[in-house]
């Protein structure tokens, strides 16, 4: 098993909306935070705000006894508020965001955001039990006000958890025999299932498929004009026909050619739209007809 993330419970943390509400935020202004908060603190941290950012001094002692100083600013954002006025943010020094609360683990030395750090909580580590869970949503639902959002939600949850849990008589018939764990339902399939259920998938899609002979076709499609192809009669033996026009047109001042595999020919240009004509003939006719 892998070690579990640290918390945020363990680490310090430094939360710009109390320094907001203290009105330490303001240029020039200056202080100390201590760790833990209360009469015996331990360890401290020095700030200044200048320039739109949280100057941070303190020293750290690692655990083999040397001691590291720490200096670096934390900009500060400003948006609005939805009600009107603004509200200050940290920015991040790692990425950039803008959080309420900058964090401290054990392990690191700068403050960052909970992101950055990997940060988890102690309540995602710890198993809870239906029972405790319902008596946690009863707690929560106390401190909130009623019919506000988060109170709806929270007793939309504890109506789910009270549904989870089996009727056993009274409590202390349940404290006397406490209900089984629910069995864990089947997960996600290995990669040996997966590659094995594709595998036979594929296999029965290329069954089912219908082959194609190799080859060119036997038999070739008639070919149907979609359109008739109407061309005027034939006048003489000077003229060719216009791909452009799709007609036949009258030789002017022809000249003759050979063409490429060798064969003789009469060239010209179209009276009408002046596209090259082209018309081939028997060897000797295009001397005598040029």
């Amino acid at each position: 098993m892998g070690m579990a993330k640290e918390t945020v419970e363990d680490s310090k943390f430094l939360d710009v909306l109390e320094y907001a509400k203290k009105g330490y935020l303001r240029d020039g202004t200056s202080g100390t935070s201590y760790w833990p908060p209360g009469e015996q603190e331990t360890e401290s941290i020095g700030w200044l705000v200048a320039g739109g950012a949280f100057h941070l001094t303190y020293t750290q002692t690692r655990r083999d006894g040397s001691k590291v100083h720490y200096s670096y600013p934390v900009f500060l954002a400003h948006t609005r508020a939805t009600i009107g006025g603004e509200r200050v943010w940290f920015t991040c020094p790692r990425c950039g965001r803008r959080v309420r609360k900058l964090y401290l683990p054990p392990s690191a030395g700068r403050f960052w955001c909970r992101g950055c750090h990997g940060l988890s909580y102690r309540s995602r580590q710890r198993r809870m039990s239906l029972w405790d869970r319902e008596c946690t949503l009863e707690k929560e639902l106390d401190t909130l006000a009623p019919d506000s959002r988060r109170w709806r939600r929270k007793l939309r949850e504890l109506m789910r958890v009270q549904d989870s849990l089996p009727y056993l008589g009274s409590f202390e018939e349940a404290l006397r025999s406490p209900p089984a764990a629910p069995k864990r339902g089947p997960g996600r399939p290995s990669k040996r299932e997966s590659r094995e259920r594709a595998k036979a998938e594929r296999e029965t899609a290329k069954a089912a498929a219908v082959k194609r002979p190799r080859g060119r076709p036997r038999l070739k499609r008639t070919y149907v004009r979609r359109k008739p192809l109407l061309l005027s009669e034939r006048k003489g033996d000077m003229e060719a026909y216009c791909v452009k026009c799709r007609d036949r047109r009258e030789l002017k001042d022809p000249k003759p050619v050979t063409l490429a595999n060798g064969r003789p020919a009469l060239m010209s240009t179209c009276p009408v739209c002046a596209t090259l004509l082209t018309r081939i003939v028997k060897a000797g006719e295009e001397t005598a007809q040029g």
